[in-house]
């Protein structure tokens, strides 16, 4: 009589949300430049800034400013790294916004996502910075909430990540999250989104569309370092 057993097979992780994180080196000089101009910035302003908002930010603009041209190359080179990661046909995808955030004790941001956008992302400039918070997309999973072990991918509703000095993260746009308070000191980071350009879609299925060009996003003007990834 043959013997009676059950193989565990290996789970499927259906419609994962991928989050990529990257981290620079050497950037070390760079980053610290542009963190005093973007300290400068804030210097000028925040004394006027609007005391309704949580934290202090520019206007949306940065990636047309040429002191940000090697982040704005960095941050379109890592896109498309996500991009083909999830093996995605597409034509281009430029950065079409751009604005830093500093964060003084105690400070944070809402629950939000980014409209009007395809792929996001976040540079940190500091060392000692609060976490980023992302929220379950799957709102339906919270029809039953069970006590847990503890919190992981698999039953947490948020998960955090704790960014480092020149780490970049990338999600999708409509992916919400927001940033818990800083405890001390000072977080100083870099938001930008990116959009695609060109044909999306397919014709056979109905989806086929043409994205026109945005005129005011970047768009780098050279082949990037090879040694930047």
């Amino acid at each position: 009589m043959s013997e009676k057993f059950v193989d565990a097979i290996e789970p499927k992780l259906f419609f994962p949300t991928v989050i990529r994180e990257f981290q620079l080196n050497g950037y070390e000089k760079e980053n610290d430049e542009l963190l005093s101009v973007i300290l400068e910035k804030e210097a000028r302003s925040r004394p006027t800034y609007d005391t309704n908002s949580s934290n202090w930010q520019t206007d949306d603009f940065l990636h047309r400013e040429p002191e940000f041209a090697w982040l704005c190359e960095a941050a379109v080179k890592l896109g498309k790294e996500y991009v083909e990661f999830m093996q995605y046909v597409y034509d281009d995808i430029v950065l079409h916004e751009m604005w830093a955030n500093v964060y003084r004790r105690e400070e944070d941001l809402h629950l939000h996502s980014h409209p009007n956008s395809f792929l996001s992302g976040v540079y940190y400039m500091t060392d000692e910075n609060s976490e980023i918070e992302f929220q379950d997309p799957r709102t339906d999973t919270r029809s039953v909430i069970m006590p847990a072990q503890f919190n992981s991918y698999f039953n947490a509703f948020t998960m955090p990540i704790k960014p480092k000095k020149g780490m970049f993260i990338f999600f999708p746009s409509w992916l919400k999250h927001s940033v818990v308070p800083q405890p001390a000191g000072f977080r100083v980071s870099i938001a930008f989104n990116l959009m695609l350009e060109g044909k999306i879609g397919s014709r056979m299925d109905k989806t086929g569309s043409e994205l026109p060009k945005n005129e005011n996003a970047y768009r780098p003007e050279r082949d990037f370092d090879n040694d930047l990834l």
